[in-house]
């Protein structure tokens, strides 16, 4: 071609205007699959088995709130219930129709009770090993101990509200 030297108009305009990167998309039939195996077939709003032709993929943070379709925000869930919990979350589904409390989120109540230092005992007891926290600096990142929060979500994976109690008893 006559003048090609790769700085074509689109190579130019590549150079201010770099287009974004794509994530790889998993395939729907391929996602739903892979949904039904981790929830079992169960709905994950009212608790019953759902029929293995007639169900949806829900998501816990919806589309109209900039939810993505992908596993982490997906659940099966029967048609009817996808319906009626509209755009709201998962947990916010869950406390509008009066479902009883997780054992997770019991826990996690617990859990955000005690202070940093006897976060830091319990999980030292049970073995919970966490990263020091980034804390952004104008130059470099400093490090700081790991945050409340850290401590609670880890323990709250693993600790069951009657392991929070005993172990509070062996801490005090």
């Amino acid at each position: 071609m006559k003048g090609d030297s790769g700085w074509g108009r689109g190579h130019l305009f590549s150079l201010w205007d770099e287009p974004k990167k794509k994530r790889k998309t998993i395939p729907k039939k391929l996602l739903r699959k892979a949904v039904w195996e981790r929830d079992k077939g169960i709905c994950r709003v009212c608790g019953h088995k759902v029929d293995p032709n007639d169900w949806a993929l829900g998501h816990n943070r919806a589309r109209s709130r900039g939810g993505k379709l992908t596993f982490k925000n997906t659940y099966v869930v029967h048609p009817v219930c996808n319906r009626s919990q509209q755009s709201l979350t998962l947990k916010e589904t869950h406390r509008l129709i009066g479902s009883p409390e997780t054992e997770q989120d019991k826990s996690r109540r617990l859990l955000n009770s005690l202070t940093v230092d006897q976060l830091k005992k319990l999980a030292e007891r049970h073995g919970i090993k966490l990263r020091d926290r980034v804390v952004d600096n104008f130059l470099w990142p400093t490090y700081g101990p790991p945050s409340k929060r850290q401590y609670v979500n880890a323990l709250a994976k693993v600790l069951t509200s009657r392991q929070v109690k005993v172990g509070l008893g062996k801490i005090s």
